[in-house]
């Protein structure tokens, strides 16, 4: 784990910790609850992530080759806490993707074994009624995503006459924002999660045959998220 993904994850772990702080002082015990969550989720990368080209070097002489990641279903675990209409969630998620390419020569599509996508968010809710009075209750969600794509092997790394020049694995990495709207409905201590957003990303390094690059511009992906998890309360 580089110390990009370290930091990242000490701010989301130390911003929970606040919130829980927060919670502490603020509200009387029978306020507030934590929780774990397990979850599917479809997920996918679009936009930029359809078969394009990525410079990799300043005089744009080789380029590493960005591969098609369609969706697929993913899983994730959740901690939560909620303090009376508003929670706080720091999720893992991991989807893999199918995976293809299309090089230079001749316009072959070469595919690849299933990329795997880490996607950590820290996520805010806030529920339009009550949970502790509804058993069913909607809410708004907005959240920040850090993703990490890694493809196994088959990622093109070319000259700029289109020679293919080799392949390896890569890294890419990005953040973003999800946004959506959800529902809880509550059986005693177990519930019921599901919620549709949007996720923006963008991806602003990539390591290929272990160097690290920025890419310029960098890559985007938005698309729709489909989640559906189960809930136990303490």
């Amino acid at each position: 784990m580089n110390w990009q993904m370290k930091s990242w994850m000490i701010g989301l772990l130390t911003a929970l910790l606040i919130l829980g702080a927060t919670g502490l002082a603020l509200a009387e015990a029978n306020d507030r609850e934590f929780y774990v969550k397990v979850s599917m989720q479809n997920f996918g990368l679009e936009d930029d992530f359809q078969w394009s080209a990525l410079y990799a070097t300043e005089d744009k002489s080789k380029v590493v080759a960005v591969p098609k990641l369609g969706s697929h279903n993913g899983a994730g675990l959740t901690i939560g806490e909620r303090i009376g209409r508003i929670a706080g969630e720091l999720s893992f998620y991991r989807t893999g993707l199918p995976t293809s390419f299309q090089f230079a020569e001749g316009g072959n599509v070469f595919h690849s074994s299933d990329s795997d996508c880490d996607l950590i968010s820290l996520d805010f809710k806030y529920y339009f009624v009550d949970p502790r009075e509804n058993n069913l209750a909607l809410y708004g969600l907005l959240g920040y995503s850090h993703a990490r794509v890694k493809v196994d092997d088959n990622v093109g790394y070319f000259a700029s006459d289109g020679t293919l020049l080799g392949s390896d694995d890569s890294k890419f990495d990005g953040s973003g924002y999800n946004a959506g709207i959800g529902f809880l409905y509550q059986f005693d201590r177990i519930a019921l999660d599901g919620a549709i957003l949007y996720n923006g990303l963008r991806f602003d390094r990539i390591k290929f045959g272990g160097t690290e690059y920025k890419p310029d511009p960098r890559l985007k992906s938005s698309t729709t998220v489909v989640r559906l998890g189960a809930v136990y309360r303490f």
